[in-house]
Parts: structure tokens; C-alpha cells; sequence
């Protein structure tokens, strides 16, 4: 997202079926959408797979979207994406492991992003939104479909299970652990 919520007349002639301010409201929030599912999925492709099916959706309902609703533009958006992403997690074959990281690159980072990856997907999702998208608690809550105090709890569940799988030697993250040396 480029700051702030789209303009209101070119939200009104994207509604109205107008393709440049449709592209527009593509260009305006689609960053902030790619960055929310590329934490959210696990592979870039199908982060842009699901960017794509979500503005379709996007395309398809923002006729029937109301400027004077409860939700702001950028919030609707990501309850579309949001769903998108469930369904594509639901529908994705079991992951076979990836080889160990070998690069000495910020073993943190990486650990810190596996630990993410590992979150059920209703913390992940709570946490990304939050964390990630720096979505304020009440957006959190709007995009989810929940109350605020469910969003802290979850976001209190996610961040003890990161602070624990992140407690765990460097050494048994990186499946390099009790290897007898000879």
C-alpha cells in the first residue's frame, strides 16, 4: 500500500467498471497484499498466485462494495487475500522438508521465519496481519472476522510459541545437534 486508502472518485469509478482506476486500486494496494501472503504462503509462487486469484475476487465483488460500510477499503482487501491464502493452505500437498540451510546467513532471520512458518495458520495469519502488515488491532480484528480480545490472545499464543521455538538451541533449529565427532 502507497500510504493511506485510494481516493474516493477513483474508488467510485473502479466500482463503476472503470479498468484504469481498477489498476489504480491494484497498484495502491497490491505491495502490502503480496508482502501479507508471501508470510502467510510458503513459496513466492503461490504468493503471486494467490495476489491474483484475490484481486480477481477483489474485481468481481468491488461493485457490491459499500465506501460507507464498516470496513475501509485496505480491510476488505485483506479479508479477500486472507481467505484466499486459507483455502490455498488447505489445498496444498504435504511440504517435504527443505534441505538445511547452510549459509551462514542471519541465522535469526531465518529462524525467526521458520518459526513463523510453523504457527497454526490462524496465529500466523493474526501475526502477520499484525506484525507484518502493521495492521492495528481493530483492523486485525475487522480482516479476521473477530473480536479484539480474541486478537490478543492469539497474538499472545503466537508470540510464546515464537519466543519458545526461538529458545531452542541454534544448534537443534538448524538440524545440526549432538553429531558425534570422530
Amino acid at each position: 500500500m502507497t500510504g493511506g486508502e485510494l481516493d474516493l472518485e477513483t474508488l467510485a469509478r473502479a466500482r463503476a467498471g472503470d479498468p484504469r482506476a481498477f489498476r489504480a486500486l491494484y497498484e495502491h494496494h497490491a505491495d502490502a497484499v503480496y508482502a501479507f501472503l508471501r508470510r502467510m504462503l510458503p513459496h513466492a509462487a503461490a504468493a503471486e498466485d494467490a495476489l491474483q486469484d484475490a484481486f480477481l475476487r477483489v474485481l468481481r465483488a468491488l461493485p457490491g462494495f459499500d465506501p460507507r460500510g464498516p470496513a475501509r477499503l485496505s480491510t476488505w482487501i485483506f479479508t479477500i487475500a486472507r481467505r484466499v491464502a486459507l483455502t490455498a493452505l488447505e489445498r496444498r500437498a504435504p511440504e517435504v522438508a527443505p534441505p538445511p540451510v547452510t549459509a551462514p546467513e542471519p541465522e535469526l532471520r531465518l529462524a525467526l521465519e521458520a518459526a513463523v512458518a510453523a504457527l497454526p495458520e490462524v496465529l500466523r495469519s493474526t501475526f502477520v496481519l499484525r506484525q507484518g502488515c502493521e495492521f492495528s488491532y481493530e483492523e486485525v480484528a475487522a480482516v479476521e472476522g473477530i473480536d479484539v480480545g480474541t486478537v490478543k490472545a492469539r497474538l499472545h499464543r503466537a508470540r510464546a510459541a515464537l519466543q519458545a521455538a526461538l529458545a531452542e538451541p541454534a544448534n537443534e533449529r538448524s538440524g545440526h545437534g549432538n553429531r558425534a565427532t570422530h
